[in-house]
C-alpha cells in the first residue's frame, strides 16, 4: 500500500501556494501527497465541490432538460422503484429489518402512479408523472439521510435528477 501511495504521489504535480509555511512540502512521499491534497482543498468552495460531486454531477447530466424541457411517459415511473430494488439486493441490504417492505410498498406506488397517469393520459398524465418524480426526489432524500438500500452518493445524485425532472416536466406543461 505504500508503495502505491509513493506512485500515486509521485505522479501528482506539486501545486504553489503563496503561503510560505504551506509552500515547502514536508519530507516522506506520504507526507507530500497529503500536503498536495491539503493545497488542493484549502479554498471553501473546493471542499464544498468534492464533497458534493454527486449533486453537481447529476445536473450536469440533466442540463440538457433545462434547455429543452420535455413530457416523459408515465413508464419512466417503473424505472425508479426497479433501481432501489436491483442495488438493495446486490448489496444484501434486505436483512435489515423493514427494508424489502418499504422498497416493495414503494414499488406498488409508483407502479399504482404510473398506471393511473397512462389511464388519465394527456395533460393530467403528464402532472402526474411529474408529480411522480418530484415525490421520488423525496424518496431518494429519505434514503440519503437514513443511508440505506443505496449509496449515499447514489441517492444525493438521484435527489437532483428527479428533483430536475419534475421539475422541468412541468415548466413543459406549463410552457404549453
Amino acid at each position: 500500500m505504500a508503495e502505491l501511495r509513493t506512485a500515486v504521489a509521485s505522479t501528482i504535480p506539486a501545486f504553489p501556494t503563496t503561503d510560505t509555511a504551506a509552500s515547502e512540502p514536508p519530507t516522506g512521499a506520504g507526507r507530500t501527497a497529503r500536503w498536495r491534497w491539503r493545497s488542493l482543498t484549502r479554498h471553501p468552495l473546493t471542499r464544498a465541490l468534492a464533497h458534493r460531486w454527486p449533486a453537481g454531477l447529476a445536473l450536469l447530466v440533466t442540463a440538457d432538460n433545462w434547455a429543452s424541457p420535455t413530457l416523459l411517459g408515465a413508464y419512466t415511473l417503473l424505472v425508479l422503484p426497479v433501481g432501489y430494488l436491483v442495488i438493495g439486493t446486490l448489496r444484501r441490504q434486505w436483512g435489515v429489518p423493514g427494508n424489502l417492505r418499504l422498497q416493495l410498498a414503494g414499488l406498488a406506488g409508483w407502479s399504482a402512479l404510473a398506471l393511473l397517469a397512462m389511464l388519465a393520459g394527456g395533460t393530467t398524465g403528464a402532472w402526474l408523472v411529474a408529480v411522480g418524480w418530484l415525490a421520488h426526489a423525496g424518496w431518494d432524500l429519505l434514503h440519503l439521510r437514513s443511508r440505506q438500500v443505496v449509496p449515499r452518493a447514489y441517492a444525493e445524485c438521484c435527489v437532483v435528477i428527479d428533483a430536475v425532472l419534475g421539475i422541468t416536466i412541468m415548466l413543459a406543461l406549463l410552457a404549453g
